[in-house]
């Protein structure tokens, strides 16, 4: 038989696996399928300050992505971190459930109230939370120390970006109104709940409403129950500024919005989807069993998304995802506490160069003005603030007071909005302190953060016995100390038990 068809076969062997191994060398043959691709990685020109463990040093850093830089700031360790608006400072939830206020660069920071859970408003100079002894809702300034009862039957709230409206959950749902909670409106929900269902108002959590960029749409998650079958799940509903009904999410939490406000980024059991309202589309855009449910946050312009893993032996690490290419991004590495909490650095809320308001203060006791007021039980008693702002900034900023050199306290989380340029005659009433005379001063800020400068009024107080423990606190009935300590937990991650469906 002859050998020349076995040799032609060996010969066309031989020549196939030449050009197998040719085609290897030409992608590399080490698995870098990108060698010969000469088109430039995508510029990621963002930064984020994250808590967390870089090179093995534990504490807070600034992350410049573009530059592949990071910057520590000092030793805090965080349950939460928020940036805003207001670029020099960031507010975080320590460790010992205390909120705090840190500067961007790494100097000294302020303890605010006790709280685990907070969120910030837009401009940075207020902050909702929910108090830990009470479980309400409570509203504190940035500048001050201590905070005010906002509503009591409310325990997460959210500023509207231009401060003008609030949202907030209760026990019976979902509210919207006006910054000074008037003009409620109590969300109707006949298409998303079901007749034999009930709210239930979590203790713990991040269940914080969210407002759009433009403050046209609120997105909230609630917490329905079945007594009978003792089932509890999540709707994560989206209304209109005036409460009306858009749609709801079955089993959504952690509602971010896009720059935009047509597409709400959600957590559902450990992955990120993103819904959109115009195409009634719902995608999947990271996650997995290894994604931590709760903290994913966007840029400002809504080109990133950013959010934490953790891998089998518990190490965690800092993620993002470019939303223009759908490409993944490791920022921060593996390691045990690699990252806790994260925010990026945003954009500033006013302009610079904005000029304090001017203030002056005068005593009103049962409707009579005087400038030496003396405050006994049963009287009312007021101060009356007159101010102006050169660049009408004034609406919805905040008044604060104290006494001879002790911490600014809030005395109003939000002016009225009459006008942002003048505000004659705004009547707060009073902090209730011991017997004696003081020489409280007052302050007030607007929504860009310029203080002004202080407006001494002396009051006399009659008739309200010893030491008033100095708390004093403000005549809001606030909260005196208001906030203690953490008993609620630290239960550190917010919502991933909110998805019990």
């Amino acid at each position: 038989m002859s050998r020349r068809p076995t040799m032609m076969l060996l010969y066309f062997l031989l020549l196939s696996l030449t050009f197998l191994l040719l085609v290897d060398c030409d992608r590399g043959g080490n698995g870098d399928d990108d060698d010969d691709d000469d088109s430039p990685a995508p510029v990621i020109d963002a930064k984020m300050i994250f808590s967390g463990k870089w090179q093995g040093i534990a504490g807070t850093y600034l992350l410049d992505i573009k530059e592949n830089d990071v910057t520590y700031l000092n030793n805090d360790l965080m349950l939460e971190l928020q940036t805003s608006g207001y670029t020099d400072e960031y507010l975080f939830i320590d460790q010992g459930a205390q909120v705090l206020i840190g500067e961007f660069d790494g100097n000294a920071t302020r303890t605010i109230v006790e709280a685990r859970y907070a969120l910030l408003a837009a401009n940075g100079r207020k902050f909702f939370y929910n108090d830990p002894t009470s479980g309400l809702l409570y509203e504190a300034a940035v500048a001050g120390e201590g905070g005010v009862l906002f509503s009591d039957i409310a325990r997460y709230g959210a500023h509207s970006p231009d401060l003008s409206r609030v949202a907030y959950l209760t026990a019976d749902g979902l509210v919207v109104a006006d910054a000074d909670d008037t003009n409620q409106v109590w969300v109707e929900y006949p298409p998303f709940k079901d007749t034999e269902e009930y709210f239930a108002l979590p203790e713990e959590g991040d269940f914080f409403p969210r407002w759009t960029p433009d403050g046209s749409l609120v997105a909230a998650s609630i917490t329905l129950e079945q007594y009978a079958n003792n089932y509890r799940h999540n709707l994560l509903v989206i209304v209109e500024a005036d409460g009306e009904p858009v749609t709801y999410i079955a089993n959504g939490t952690q509602p971010r919005w896009s720059a935009d406000g047509r597409r709400v980024y959600y957590n559902s059991n450990n992955q990120i989807y993103v819904w959109d309202l115009d195409e009634e589309t719902n995608t999947l855009i990271a996650g997995g069993g290894d994604t931590l449910n709760y903290d994913h946050k966007l840029n400002d312009d809504g080109a990133l998304i950013g959010f934490i893993r953790q891998n089998e032996t518990g190490e965690t690490s800092g993620h993002l995802v470019s939303l223009e290419s759908n490409a993944p991004l490791k920022v921060v590495p593996d390691a045990d506490g690699g990252m806790l909490t994260f925010d990026w650095v945003r954009e500033s809320y006013c302009e610079n160069g904005n000029s304090a308001p001017t203030l002056l203060a005068q005593g009103v006791i049962n409707g009579e003005q005087t400038g030496t007021p003396i405050v006994t039980p049963g009287v009312e008693a007021q101060v009356q603030l007159s101010m102006q702002d050169a660049d009408c900034n004034l609406a919805y900023g905040v008044a604060l007071w104290t006494v001879e050199g002790q911490n600014w306290r809030p005395l109003s989380a939000h002016l009225p909005a009459a006008s942002g340029c003048a505000l004659p005659n705004v009547q707060l009433a009073l902090p209730q302190l011991a017997d004696g005379t003081y020489a409280l001063q007052f302050a007030v800020e607007d929504v860009c953060g310029a203080l002004s400068e202080p407006a001494t009024l002396n009051v006399t107080y009659q008739g309200f016995g010893g030491d008033d423990d100095d708390d004093d606190d403000t005549t809001d009935d606030d909260t005196t100390d208001d906030d203690t300590t953490d008993d609620d937990t630290i239960d550190d991650d917010t919502t991933d038990d909110d998805t019990v469906d």
